[in-house]
């Protein structure tokens, strides 16, 4: 009888432990990511042009370029 509650009392540790681990594996890369916020400089920015219009069975179509001035990519 005593080694039944021993069993179940290991059991909810480790299951605890689990959870434990489990939540802190899942906060602390999400805390560390939202301390490196990068910020754009003035000369930094995105330009969206239309390139083309085309009729397309009655509609129209608009192919556009994305365009990107002075931008660094860096890791996170």
């Amino acid at each position: 009888m005593k080694q039944l509650e021993v069993h179940k009392s290991r059991k909810k540790l480790v299951i605890f432990v689990c959870c434990a681990i489990l939540l802190l594996v899942t906060l602390v890369p999400s805390l560390a990511a939202s301390n490196n916020i990068i910020t754009p400089e003035e000369n930094q920015y995105f330009e969206l042009r239309a390139v083309e219009v085309k009729d397309v069975e009655g509609n129209k179509q608009v192919i556009m370029e994305l365009w990107g001035h002075e931008i660094d990519f860096k890791r996170i």
